[in-house]
This record gives structure tokens, sequence and C-alpha cells, in this order.
């Protein structure tokens, strides 16, 4: 037990990892102005990966209309279940936005027939800071009524290891198993 509490201890600051919850009642441009939504990041490289309610998560996908309708064999609707989210450096500002999933606005969105399986054709993303900062992390609603949206998205945000951590980590593995091996050429007396 000992050792699974240090190897623990060894990989854990190489993946380090937060859940992200964003109410799609919540209006952006209000959170925006009391700086609700910013979450702090070191710098480094990290992937965004959506998850539903059996990962953890508060929601498996969002709705803009606060309805479905209009939907194909699929499941595939003109109104539905959205599994969208947008992101960006407060340094750079909307030159680095990310919009995952389409814009409302645009119609660019895919909506489905129920959240799972908006959550299903959900997009992962990834992204790289070269100086610790705050990112903003919101449901691209605009322009619309935050008042009838429903649901939200759940995002894990974990921090990727640097090809250097990995393979120090690696190596730190190996000679782990290594050391508990029994060497013949050094047998006890």
């Amino acid at each position: 037990m000992a050792k699974l509490a240090f190897l623990l201890l060894f990989i854990s600051p190489l993946c380090l990892s937060g859940l992200i919850n964003i109410d799609a009642t919540d209006e952006y441009w209000k959170l925006h102005g009391e700086g609700i939504d910013l979450y702090w990041f070191e710098a480094g490289s990290y992937s965004v990966a959506p998850v539903g309610t059996n990962q953890g998560g508060d929601y498996n996908a969002w709705n803009a209309w606060g309805d479905v309708s209009d939907c194909d064999a699929e499941g595939l609707c003109s109104r539905g279940y959205l599994n969208s989210y947008a992101f960006y450096d407060l340094t750079a500002g909307w030159d680095d936005l990310h919009v995952l999933g389409g814009r409302v606005d645009e119609e660019t969105a895919q909506a489905f027939i129920s959240p799972e399986m908006a959550l299903d054709f959900t997009e992962h993303a990834l992204f790289d800071l070269n100086s610790d900062g705050y990112m903003r992390f919101f449901i691209f609603d605009y322009p619309a009524n935050y008042s009838d949206n429903i649901g939200g998205v759940s995002l894990l945000v974990t921090k990727v290891p640097s090809p250097s951590s990995a393979w120090l980590m690696l190596f730190g593995l190996l000679m782990l198993i290594f050391v508990r091996q029994p060497n013949p050429l050094f047998k006890p007396l």
C-alpha cells in the first residue's frame, strides 16, 4: 500500500485535472463582467474532454430553446440538445477563441434529440498556454435568451505532461520494476 501511495505521489503532479461545470442559464455577458467564469492555469498543454453525469459532471448537454423539435430518424433536430462550448486565454482575448460543436448564432451547432446523444458527439480540444494565466470557459449562445436554456456542459480539463516529464516518469517506473526483480547475479550467501 505504501508503494501505491508513493507511485500516486510521483504521478499526480504530471496529470493534474479539474472539472468545470457550465450552467447554460448563466448569461455569459453577465458572468464576463463579474469574472465568475475565470479559471487559473499554469503554463503548459491541456486537454479538454466533455464528460457527463456518469463521469462526475453536473450535465450531459444543454438546450438553447428549452424544447426539442423537427427531429429525423437518426435523432438530429433543428432544435434540441447541444454539445457546444467555447473558451479562450484571457491574455490573448478573442483572438484565441475556441468554439467547439458550432455556434448557435451561426446555426452551425448540431442539435440532438437527447442530452446523452449530444454528449456522444461532443468534441475534445487541446490548448497551450505559454505563461500562467486565466482561461474563460462558457456556452456561446449569442445573441439569445439565456432564460429559456436548460442543462449545461461539464468539461474535464487535464494538464498534458511534457515529453520530458513523461520520459522521466517512464524511467522511474522501469527502475522500480527493475529493483523489484530478483537479480540472479547477486545471490545471498
